[in-house]
């Protein structure tokens, strides 16, 4: 992989969270769209599930686009080690409380209390399973 991609792989991992404001493409989404990123390919593609429903890509520097959000660690309650912390990724917010995680390659559901400001994470209960067509 040459440094570029990486470069584009690391800027965009799975999970960015990007909103559109214009693609050269007559099918492309409407601009304020929101979408996540599933994945960068070797040629620099940066692959994209659009809310509304379309997975057309993107390219850096020919479409404009912003990030929104990224995935980011922290340390959380991990249900499985009875309470002690460790550290997840939050992937992204699906609900009002309600947050998509991974721990240690497990993707689960977590909260996060704003009394004591600390996620707790589900990784025996809340487990995502992912489709694989």
């Amino acid at each position: 992989m040459n440094d570029d991609i990486k470069i584009l792989k690391d800027k965009y991992p799975p999970y960015t969270q990007i909103k559109l404001s214009h693609m050269l493409d007559k099918s492309a989404p409407s601009t304020g769209t929101i979408g996540i990123v599933t994945d960068v390919d070797d040629i620099g593609t940066i692959h994209m599930q659009w809310q509304n429903g379309s997975t057309l890509g993107l390219i850096e520097g020919i479409d404009d686009f912003e990030i929104v959000r990224k995935p980011y660690k922290t340390k959380a309650h991990i249900n499985s080690l009875g309470g002690q912390t460790d550290e997840i990724t939050v992937l992204q917010q699906v609900g009002d409380n309600d947050y998509l995680v991974d721990y240690k390659g497990v993707k689960c559901h977590a909260i996060f209390n704003s009394f004591v400001c600390e996620y707790y994470a589900d990784d025996l209960y809340t487990v995502v399973k992912e489709d694989r067509q």
